[in-house]
């Protein structure tokens, strides 16, 4: 998670693609604040990948952090 947060708080990313990564609600939480900061990024995918035995698995308090992003920074 602290490469991810790196990246979200270092650069001037626009998309950025965390299908199938294995961020748990734990991690949805850690990386919450710097997603919302963050005023460059346009797009942001959490899905599947195809084929990929990894996945995300936020449960309810993870998907309450992602509701509360797109809620938060109306850039995403």
């Amino acid at each position: 998670m602290h490469a991810i947060k790196s990246l979200i708080n270092t650069s001037r990313i626009q998309h950025l693609n965390l299908s199938s990564n294995m961020i748990s609600e734990v991690g949805m939480s850690m990386i919450l604040d710097d997603l919302v900061k963050n005023s460059f990024l346009k797009t942001l995918d959490f899905g599947i990948l195809e084929g990929a035995v990894r996945k995300n698995s936020f449960g309810v308090d993870g998907s309450r952090c992602l509701a509360a992003l797109i809620i938060q920074n109306k850039k995403l």
